[in-house]
């Protein structure tokens, strides 16, 4: 490999690098935009004043899990899963 052929190689390496990294500031500019246009108030405070208009109440059963009592035992067809979870796994704010 001749030291042309390398600095050439060099060279095209370093400029794609800078394109990639233009497109990733690029792109980092393009989101904040689209961001500040759907938020008017600072995030934080848009969140809080949205969990706070929502009125959500919890049950809880013997168990202190987030359902009802079951009433009767599962048949063998129905197959019962526990998700441990945080708020998100909880569902507060959900749809």
């Amino acid at each position: 490999m001749t030291s042309q052929s390398r600095s050439r190689g060099l060279r095209n390496f370093f400029q794609n690098l800078y394109l990639v990294l233009f497109g990733v500031v690029v792109g980092i500019f393009v989101c904040e935009l689209f961001a500040r246009a759907l938020y008017r108030e600072p995030w934080y405070e848009q969140l809080i004043t949205e969990q706070i208009e929502k009125t959500a109440s919890a049950d809880y059963n013997r168990q202190a899990l987030h359902r009802s009592p079951y009433s009767k035992p599962k048949s063998a067809q129905i197959q019962r899963v526990l998700i441990l979870g945080d708020s998100f796994t909880y569902g507060w704010g959900g749809a």
